[in-house]
Parts: C-alpha cells; structure tokens; sequence
C-alpha cells in the first residue's frame, strides 16, 4: 500500500473512531444505555493499527511496512521515537494540545485526581507523575519519548487486563473507572495524533 492510502486509512479510522458510541443492556427489555469504557477500546483499536507500522521507514520509502516479528512493547517504542524525530523539538507541545483537547471531550476536568483514585502502587504512581509532566507541558524534549513510552506502556498494560482479565461490567461502568478509562484513551488518541502531524512533513494533508 502506498503511503498516502496507508495514513487516509489510519486517519479515517482516528475520526471515526472519536465519534463512535456504544451502547449495553443491562436487562432484557431495557433501553441501551452509554457505556463509556467503549471510547478506551476504540482508541486502543485505532492506536493498535497505527503502531503495527514501522513508519521511520515508511517515510523513507514512501510505502506503508510493517513490522516483522518485534515484540509490541518494541513496536510502541519504535513508534514514539519515529514520530519524536519527525516534530521534535516541538513533539511535546503536539501531543499535550491533542491531549487536553481530548479530555475535554471526554468531559475529564481532573486527570490527575482520576488516576490518583486507582489506588495504584509505587511503580504505578510514577506513571501519573510523567502523565501530569506531559499534561503540564513540562517535558524536556529530551526525555519526550522515555516519558510517552513509560505512560503508553502502562496504559497498554490496562488494556492487556481489560481486554484478557476477568471483570464485571459494574466494574468496568463504576464512575472512577470510567473517569480512569477516558483518561487512557485521550492519551492513546494524542499519541495516535503525532502520526498526522508528522506526516504533514512528507506532504500528507488530512
């Protein structure tokens, strides 16, 4: 595929999946109503494809590769360092206007309060520290991808749980998880959002 079918169809799938809604049922007979942890697995999803693609050197060729046999975990590195060469010294600054955008849509006046309530341990609550630098805009550009890596990889840790851990759905629609979910997924959106801007510099336009 080339390299502009490749970032219309990553992009198509980014807006879209921002504006879809779902819905459950929680007894037969009743209406749907919104489930909020659906905006976290559609942003994942979206991130998910993104990520898949060795974009360094898909710039360089001018068509879309993927990667071949790295871990994920390696992928999602990879990737933040493509996307860091491309809009650095700048990357911060991209990422945290796409972030607060999201939150707002998401309707997060208080992140950080959000995910002080997980109740997390230590090693976890030095991924809210590097989440708030990067909400503040604080982040030198020096440490942009250690300090992305760091908060992506936990949120991917969420999603590892979620998606393969045992839950209830009164878990997933108690109201601090969903606060904590909305926030996971305005951070794999601003995270997805670095690729548009990078590619502006490879003539893209959305």
């Amino acid at each position: 595929m080339s390299l502009q079918q490749e970032l219309d169809a990553c992009f198509v799938m980014h807006r879209d999946t921002r504006s879809l809604r779902h819905g459950v049922k929680l007894q037969p007979g009743q209406e749907f109503q919104p489930f909020r942890p659906s905006e976290f697995v559609y942003a994942f999803f979206c991130f998910n494809s993104v990520y898949k693609i060795d974009w360094a050197l898909s710039f360089a060729n001018g068509r879309s590769t993927h990667w071949n046999g790295q871990y994920e975990t390696e992928q999602i590195r990879n990737y933040i360092r493509a996307m860091d060469s491309e809009l650095n010294p700048n990357t911060c600054a991209v990422f945290q206007s796409v972030l607060l955008q999201e939150l707002k849509r998401h309707g997060v006046d208080n992140p950080q309060a959000a995910l002080q309530l997980a109740g997390m341990v230590n090693q976890q609550r030095l991924q809210v520290g590097q989440f708030v630098r990067l909400y503040e805009g604080t982040v030198a550009p020096a440490d942009f991808v250690a300090t992305v890596s760091a908060v992506v990889l936990f949120v991917y840790g969420v999603r590892c749980n979620l998606f393969h851990g045992t839950k209830r759905l009164s878990d997933l629609q108690n109201p601090e998880q969903e606060e904590r979910l909305s926030v996971y997924a305005a951070i794999l959106t601003a995270t997805t959002g670095l690729l548009f801007e990078a590619a502006k510099n490879h003539n893209w336009m959305p």
